[in-house]
C-alpha cells in the first residue's frame, strides 16, 4: 500500500493499521525543539539496529534447530531408510521441521516488513526534519540497481527450500520409497 507524504515522498507500508486517517504530524512536530527530534532520530536508528540483532538472533535459533533435525535424520544407517525412528517418529520428525519451516519464513517476513515501516519513518523524520535525506536517497539508488534484491526475500526462499525437502522425505516415507540416495546425500553433506 503506497502512501503519498506532503512533499510527494512515496512510502511503501505493506501493513493495514485499520486506522481512519493518517495524522498530520509536521504541525505537532514544527513546535518540538530541533535537538529532541535529533536525539529521538539517534535513539530509533539504534531501535533499528537493535531489532536487526533480534532479527539475526531468531534466524541462528531457526537453522540451529532444524540443523539439528538434519543431522538426526542423516546419522541414521543409510540402508534401514530411516527405520530406526520408526514410521511415527519419521513421520512425527519429518512434520514437526515442516512446521517449523514455515515458522522461520513467517517470521522473515514479519522482519521484513517491519523493517520497511522502520525505515519509512525515518525517511518521512528525515524529510520533514533534516535538510539531506540519507535513507531515501539509499533506497533509490538501491531500487536503481538490477543486481541488487532485498535480502528478506532471499532469505526467505531457504525455509521453502528446506520445507520442500522435507516434504519429499515425508512422502519418502509413506510411499515405502527407497530413500537411500537422499540420506546418503545427506550424510555425506553433514559428515
Amino acid at each position: 500500500m503506497a502512501m503519498e507524504s506532503q512533499r510527494g515522498m512515496t512510502f511503501y507500508a505493506r501493513v493495514s493499521l485499520n486506522m481512519p486517517e493518517e495524522p498530520d504530524i509536521s504541525v505537532k512536530q514544527s513546535q518540538i525543539p530541533e535537538e529532541r527530534i535529533v536525539e529521538q532520530y539517534k535513539l530509533y536508528v539504534a531501535d533499528l539496529g537493535n531489532i536487526g540483532t533480534r532479527y539475526t538472533t531468531s534466524n541462528g535459533f531457526y537453522v540451529s534447530i532444524i540443523s539439528a533435525f538434519l543431522v538426526l535424520l542423516a546419522l541414521t544407517d543409510s540402508g534401514k531408510n530411516l527405520e530406526q525412528l520408526g514410521i511415527f517418529g519419521r513421520c512425527l520428525i519429518l512434520i514437526f521441521v515442516f512446521i517449523l519451516c514455515i515458522l522461520w519464513r513467517n517470521t522473515i517476513n514479519f522482519y521484513h516488513h517491519l523493517f520497511r515501516i522502520k525505515f519509512d519513518v525515518l525517511r518521512e523524520m528525515e524529510e520533514i526534519h533534516f535538510p539531506y535525506s540519507c535513507y531515501k536517497r539509499e533506497e533509490y539508488f538501491f531500487l536503481q540497481s538490477p543486481v541488487l534484491k532485498r535480502l528478506t526475500n532471499n532469505e526467505a526462499k531457504i525455509p521453502l527450500c528446506l520445507g520442500i525437502l522435507f516434504i519429499i522425505l515425508f512422502l519418502a516415507t509413506f510411499y515405502n520409497y527407497e530413500a537411500t540416495a537422499i540420506q546418503s546425500f545427506m550424510s555425506k553433506l553433514f559428515r
